[in-house]
């Protein structure tokens, strides 16, 4: 999910990473992406529109990593990171990431298991929810905007 009021941040960590130009290089993986907007409102259906026992999966547009990061640095009027980075290469970065955070008592920002889950594909359909929870479907491109524009406001571009 990724949108405004992102006050920890999340998933807007990797906005605030590319805006600061700290990610070097995209990794192979692909991920889902949706506006927080779409899926408070699909949540509010659910509701009166979700059916007992189902499922549904509150996602919109699945994205490379090179893709998605193309398009937070377009708003964020940066140049995106340009390398591909090979899986192994990310996987030792992330295993190394977390012994260090371990023996020195803090937390990476990339772990073993967020180097991992980079690399994977994790590519969904939300045609059941868009039909039955009626589950907008908003740009990415207008969520990260939001996104990019509440994090500017409220100083975390500037931290």
């Amino acid at each position: 999910m990724i949108g405004p009021y992102d006050s920890k941040p999340s998933s807007g960590a990797m906005v605030i990473a590319i805006h600061k130009r700290k990610i070097p290089g995209h990794t192979v993986g692909i991920k889902n992406f949706v506006a927080v907007k779409d899926v408070a409102f699909a949540m509010a259906n659910a509701i009166n529109m979700g059916r007992i026992g189902e499922c549904y999966i509150l996602g919109n547009d699945n994205l490379s990593y090179k893709e998605a990061f193309s398009k937070i640095a377009r708003v964020a009027s940066v140049k995106g990171p340009r390398w591909n980075l090979p899986k192994p290469l990310v996987l030792s970065f992330g295993r190394i990431n977390s012994m260090l955070g371990t023996l020195f008592h803090y937390s990476p920002g990339m772990t073993k298991e967020l180097c991992k889950f980079s690399c994977e594909n994790h590519y969904f359909s939300s045609e059941k929810a868009r039909k039955e929870l009626l589950l907008p479907h908003t740009p990415i491109e207008v969520a990260i905007k939001e996104c990019y524009d509440w994090f500017k406001n409220n100083g975390y571009l500037d931290k």
